[in-house]
């Protein structure tokens, strides 16, 4: 809430220049949709200066001509926007991250201390096929209906798949006061194709206030192949391939 009411202070200002610094990581996907168009009138439009702090891609992609690439407070690349979405995906591919590095606890009352997927505590990971499994613990200051949400995204940020049974089906987990542990198992289609992926989970208020993120888990799809050996990306094939429904 405090995020969504400081953009919109900022941005009808008509400052010379906009800093805007992560504003996509909070918010569900209507408000970024209106945070990206502001963001693209006040440069375009306006011909003012928007320095754009994310690890959007897409949007990186979308709004800038420019990119520097930062990393433990010093400038590691400076170049084109495309050069350094290159850079910042092939150095994300190489670098481990702990999960908890990755995520935020975005509200005082709800607290997750430690996450696991699929037993894994650190990003990237490689993933064939089977189960998903997400594991959050923590601790709650008072009781609380909330959605698990997961995001599934390209390697450019297209959203390619997304649970959240909250928005879709109205089922909400319900936590009391004291510590909590949630567990979710997902299936991915079992012809997912090959690539690198980025997953983005998430407790939530639906369509009200975010409790807690985590962004970018970065998955590595091994292991699809056709019958004659060949591996495939999507960027090959797409995200998933049909097939032939036989006649009885």
């Amino acid at each position: 809430m405090y995020v969504r009411l400081a953009f919109a202070v900022s941005a009808f200002l008509e400052p010379e220049i906009l800093i805007v610094d992560e504003v996509l990581a909070v918010g569900d996907a209507e408000f970024q949709k209106k945070c990206l168009g502001r963001m693209k009138d006040v440069s375009v439009n306006d011909g003012r200066t928007v320095l754009f702090v994310s690890h959007n891609m897409a949007a990186v992609k979308q709004l800038c001509t420019q990119g520097l690439i930062l990393k433990n407070g010093s400038l590691e690349f400076s170049g084109s926007a495309l050069e350094a979405i290159e850079v910042y995906n092939n150095n994300s591919l190489t670098e481990s991250k702990g999960l908890m590095s990755l995520a935020k606890n975005l509200t005082p009352f709800i607290t997750v201390d430690s996450i696991t997927v699929n037993n894994e505590v650190n990003s990237p990971m490689f993933y064939e096929e089977g189960v998903f499994n997400i594991k959050l613990k923590g601790s709650c200051a008072q009781s609380v209906k909330l959605n698990l949400e997961v995001r599934v995204f390209s390697n450019e940020n297209t959203l390619i798949s997304f649970y959240a049974p909250g928005h879709m089906n109205n089922i909400l987990i319900e936590l009391t006061e004291g510590a909590f542990s949630i567990e979710e198992s997902l299936l991915f289609p079992k012809n997912m194709a090959n690539g690198e992926y980025y997953v983005n989970i998430s407790l939530s208020q639906p369509n009200v206030e975010n409790y807690f993120q985590l962004n970018e888990l970065i998955l590595i799809k091994e292991g699809f192949q056709t019958d004659a050996g060949r591996s495939l990306n999507y960027n090959e094939i797409g995200f998933f391939m049909m097939e032939k429904l036989e006649k009885i």
